[in-house]
């Protein structure tokens, strides 16, 4: 909407007393348009078209903006100082910056800016090393899979893989780029191999492998002391060596006389640790029995805080104490888990009932909040002042809302009474100083009434003498009597004007209240 001349002039005169730290970075164009001046890093834009009656209101609105987008870099600036990779916050950075040159809002947008290109810059020499990096691992696997070599370059794969992954997760872009063409090398050279394999008809030989690798594994596995899982790999491994096929006769032989022993070993070992750890276990049963009944003393407590640290360091016991005999564990443990699970459903309801509460009290007090918002701009100030302390009573008096929320309200609707209260206060000097001025203005034209009427009193006295004292040098002559009663005449019109001027004198002594 196009301003008018005189709402133009009212802005100028506006922004010509107007004060603030954000002016520096703005304009009051001729359009009566408040525009963001331009930066290194961006160009002048408009911000907002302002009403002479709400244009200081909305200016620092607009600055309340510009914290929220100062807030935004100065949480980005701390990832950027705890994030090790640095290239995780690029795409971030880029988000931010172009939220930045469109922002609608009033502040010194220059440093901000400024430090957003430099951690760009950063993150994208970093991702431009990596890059490097990946191209180099990239012409290793181009030579590799162009051998045949098939076990060597599966294992340089791997290593080259996880070379790879060490470098970091590629940004989008031409880190992806790279890592799709990488993916593409090993899935082509996985498939020459599976092809090679069908093409040399060569089951026996493929077998061989296959026992070999289980044999390997077996032997990796011969002193592990990893008793539940690595009986689990060992059945597994079984199953595996059943499903191969067949192999040359001496090899099998071999294999199965390594693999056996392998096999052999671990289950020797684990059961001379099971008979050692038998009197243990049993020790340790006798400790969770007592962690039992002290969980079951305490499920039906209501000191939700102080019961649910007691439970968590009866788990840190439980925990510490170590295994009980395999028969007896599923039964202790249901025991012990059946007195925490009652304990923690009562809290859960408890607190469900109370976060219901919770709800229902944010309804009311954000109620309260959309009044306060509606106030703060009101003129009426004895009758808001009422109201919004009527708020907050009817705040005070409502019970606590979620967590998450509590801050948010209390901060907005706290905001909204201080802007009015502020207003009211700005209101109220105001209404001082023109009461000032107009007393010190009184003041002045009072001294300069009474320095003129003194003036005239003075000039009336001289008159008044000079009137007596021509009367008495009246003696004989024509006309006498016609000389005496004029001048009897002009004395007594001098003596009424003097007390006229001494009324006035004294009146002007007497102060006048300023309303």
């Amino acid at each position: 909407m196009a301003c008018s001349p005189e709402m133009l002039n009212q802005l100028k005169d506006w922004w010509s007393v107007f004060e603030s730290v954000n002016k520096q970075f703005v304009n009051l164009n001729d359009e009566g348009v408040i525009v963001l001046n331009a930066t290194t890093f961006s160009p002048e834009r408009k911000i907002f078209n302002p009403e002479p009656q709400t244009v200081m209101a909305t200016f620092h609105q607009y600055e309340d903006r510009f914290k929220e987008f100062e807030t935004r870099v100065e949480d980005l600036e701390k990832q950027w100082g705890e994030e090790e990779d640095k290239t995780k916050l690029a795409q971030k950075i880029k988000r931010l910056w172009d939220v930045g040159q469109h922002h609608s809002s009033i502040g010194h947008y220059e440093p901000l800016f400024k430090k957003l290109a430099t951690w760009g810059q950063v993150a994208a020499a970093l991702e431009e090393e990596m890059d490097k990096k990946r191209e180099a691992l990239l012409e290793q696997a181009e030579a590799l899979v162009k051998t045949d070599d098939w076990k060597e370059n599966t294992q340089q794969l791997k290593e080259l893989t996880k070379q790879w992954k060490d470098i970091g997760n590629p940004q989008a872009g031409k880190g992806q780029e790279l890592w799709e063409k990488f993916d593409q090398l090993r899935d082509n050279f996985f498939e020459r191999k599976h092809q090679n394999y069908i093409e040399q008809e060569s089951e026996m030989m493929q077998n061989m492998d296959f026992k070999l690798e289980l044999v390997e594994k077996a032997e990796a596995l011969a002193n592990s002391d990893d008793w539940k899982n690595t009986s689990e790999l060992f059945t597994h491994l079984m199953d595996d060596w059943k499903n191969i096929g067949r192999t040359l006769h001496d090899k099998n032989e071999e294999y199965w006389t390594r693999f056996n022993t392998a096999r052999q070993t671990f289950y020797d070992n684990k059961k001379i640790h099971h008979e050692s750890i038998q009197v243990e276990q049993d020790k340790n049963y006798e400790v969770k029995l007592e962690l039992v009944k002290e969980a079951e003393g305490l499920k039906d407590s209501t000191e939700w805080g102080k019961t649910t640290k007691a439970y968590a360091g009866i788990m840190e016991k439980w925990k510490q104490t170590g295994r009980v005999p395999k028969e007896k564990s599923d039964e202790i443990w249901n025991q012990f888990n059946a007195a925490k699970d009652h304990f923690f459903a009562a809290k859960r309801s408890h607190f469900e009932t109370r976060k219901k509460a919770e709800q229902e009290n944010l309804l009311l007090k954000q109620e309260l909040l959309v009044r306060a918002e509606m106030l703060k701009t009101s003129r009426h100030w004895h009758d808001t002042t009422v109201e919004m302390n009527q708020l907050m009573e009817e705040w005070k008096s409502i019970g606590p809302v979620p967590r998450e929320q509590s801050d948010k309200v209390w901060t907005q609707f706290l905001a909204a009474r201080k802007e009015f209260f502020k207003r009211k206060d700005e209101d109220r000097e105001k209404k001082k100083e023109r009461r000032a001025f107009h007393k010190e203005w009184q003041e002045k034209q009072t001294v300069k009434k009474a320095v003129n009427l003194n003036d005239e009193l003075a000039e009336e006295v001289e008159k008044l003498k000079d009137f007596e004292q021509a009367l008495l040098d009246t003696t004989s002559g024509p006309k006498v009597e016609e000389l005496k009663a004029h001048l009897t005449n002009l004395i007594q019109e001098t003596k009424v004007k003097i007390e006229k001027l001494t009324t006035k004198l004294e009146k002007l002594k007497t102060p006048k209240k300023i309303r």
